[in-house]
């Protein structure tokens, strides 16, 4: 939100009117989109990192990076309609399950790329990360932290979703090629 006010553009009237990285793609570019999944990601590393310093190595920096998804979607500097939290919720789990976390962001690297649905590609991600969790750690509290992370994102796409359900989820464009109605 503060990077497009930077170039004076106001995101909540263009687009999906989200302040994430897929409407900041469609409204100012691929290289602004790539900075906003950055800091957004580094939000949620963030926590998961200050609450390791402070608080140790067990579910306690997991909680805080919960809570940094659950800040991030529901900001109360954006009347509480902040993000989708996926790049926020990568982040954290990013520190927490780096493994995992980087074979879900390929899943939806690969599912972006042949679909070009990316509210599909998260969602899909997100699942698949918990397996990945489950599969390659095993621990029960990362688990539990990974499933809070997934049910935040999946309530951020509650309506992308039933779009999806319904066939009606448009692809991804630049608004300068065609602007896409209420998406990621």
């Amino acid at each position: 939100m503060l990077l497009s006010r930077l170039k004076k553009i106001e995101l909540r009237r263009l687009g999906s009117g989200n302040v994430g990285a897929t409407n900041v793609y469609r409204a100012m570019g691929l290289g602004w989109a790539v900075l906003v999944f950055i800091l957004d990601a580094l939000k949620g590393a963030g926590a998961v990192l200050v609450g390791r310093y402070f608080l140790g190595e067990e579910i306690y920096p997991g909680v805080c990076g919960l809570a940094s998804v659950f800040g991030h979607i529901f900001s109360p500097y954006l009347r509480f309609r902040g993000g989708k939290g996926v790049a926020c919720g990568f982040g954290a789990m990013l520190v927490l399950a780096p493994l995992p976390s980087l074979i879900s962001f390929g899943i939806w690297a690969v599912l972006v790329g042949l679909t070009r649905v990316v509210s599909l590609a998260s969602l899909v991600a997100t699942l698949s990360l918990l397996a990945l969790v489950w599969i390659f750690t095993g621990e029960l509290w990362l688990l539990l932290v990974g499933s809070g992370v997934c049910l935040l994102i999946f309530w951020a796409h509650r309506e992308n979703l039933a779009r999806i359900l319904r066939g009606k989820e448009p692809k991804i464009q630049r608004i300068k090629d065609s602007p896409p109605k209420d998406s990621e």
